[in-house]
């Protein structure tokens, strides 16, 4: 018998294997675009380069984009399969 990986709370309730679920391609690229973006902000020729700023700014990036991208459509996803099984 060939048991589950087990997946921590970031990749928890997403379809098995993730590299196949849309949410997890659909999160991993808008993500890397928002980041793009904000390096960008902060790399421009006229503004100075503050570390911790950017530090935060990503770390808030990441944590909106997973909720906005990857726990709302799991949250629906589940709840959708959950109503068609009863």
């Amino acid at each position: 018998m060939e048991s589950q990986p087990r997946n921590n709370f970031i990749l928890k309730n997403l379809d098995q294997p993730v590299r196949n679920d849309w949410i997890f391609w659909f999160w991993i690229v808008l993500t890397a675009m928002t980041l793009i973006s904000t390096v960008n902000d902060y790399t421009q020729p006229d503004t100075t380069f503050n570390l911790v700023a950017l530090i935060i700014d990503i770390a808030f990036v990441i944590a909106v984009q997973w909720f906005v991208f990857n726990w709302i459509p799991r949250t629906i996803r589940l709840k959708m399969r959950k109503r068609s099984a009863n």
